[in-house]
C-alpha cells in the first residue's frame, strides 16, 4: 500500500477550482483558473516505493501514464507536479528511465520542470 496525496487550494486565490479526476490512489491533482484568464493544475504524486515486488514498474509506469493524460487534457494550462518519486539519481532502474522520459516529454511541450532526487 501507499501514502496518500492531497492538494488544497484556498478558495480566495482563484476564481474557480475542480478535481482533476487522475484513476489513481497515487496521484492527486486540482486545476484552478486565476484572474487574467490563466489557468494551472496543482498536482501531488506520491510513487510507488520499491518494495522488492515486479508490481512495482507496472504501478509506477501507470501513475506516469495518468500524469501524462493530465498534460494532455489540461491543454493551455501551467502545471505544477510536487511529491516523491522515489526514485534516486545516481540509481539506474526502470523507474528511473521512466521519470526521465516523462522530463523529455514535458520539456518538448514546453514545460519547465525541477526535479529533487538523493
Amino acid at each position: 500500500m501507499h501514502g496518500g496525496t492531497a492538494v488544497l487550494i484556498r478558495k480566495s486565490y482563484s476564481l474557480n477550482s475542480c478535481k482533476v479526476v487522475t484513476n489513481s490512489l497515487c496521484l492527486s491533482a486540482v486545476c484552478c483558473q486565476f484572474k487574467g484568464g490563466y489557468s494551472i493544475v496543482f498536482g501531488s504524486v506520491y510513487m510507488p516505493y520499491d518494495d522488492g515486488s515486479k508490481d512495482r514498474a507496472v504501478e509506477y509506469e501507470a501513475v506516469i501514464g495518468n500524469m501524462q493524460g493530465i498534460l494532455d487534457r489540461y491543454i493551455g494550462c501551467k502545471f505544477v507536479f510536487g511529491g516523491d518519486l522515489n526514485v534516486t539519481k545516481y540509481s539506474p532502474s526502470i523507474e528511473r528511465g521512466m521519470v526521465d522520459d516523462f522530463l523529455k516529454l514535458i520539456i518538448c511541450r514546453g514545460v519547465l520542470y525541477i526535479v529533487i532526487l538523493e
